[in-house]
């Protein structure tokens, strides 16, 4: 082998093994910004869902008849209260849902 072609094929590996090393850094860097947005898909997954519905009704509604002081003192309670709460809403939203097919 010549002594050009030794050294592109030694460029070309140094080129592959710091592509591998960006590589696996690009992975960790998202691994760790996937982890702190996780709660961010969580709350987007629930609006999208029949969470939404009911979050932004209850919040009119309390605005409507409460006013706005009404809805930071309910909020601050369900933020308190919503680590017992979330494992109930699919149950609930499955028994609304049955409820509504079974009137028709």
């Amino acid at each position: 082998m010549t002594r050009s072609a030794a050294q592109l094929a030694q460029r070309r590996a140094d080129l592959l093994a710091r592509s591998d090393r960006l590589r696996n850094d690009l992975a960790e860097s998202m691994a760790l910004l996937a982890a702190r947005l996780r709660y961010v898909d969580r709350a987007a997954t629930f609006l999208r869902g029949a969470g939404g519905p009911l979050v932004v009704s209850a919040a009119l509604a309390l605005l409507l008849f409460r006013g706005p002081r009404r809805i930071f003192k309910v909020a601050g309670r369900i933020a308190l209260m919503w680590p017992v709460l979330r494992p109930w809403l699919p149950r609930v939203a499955g028994w609304l849902r049955d409820r509504t097919r079974t009137e028709r």
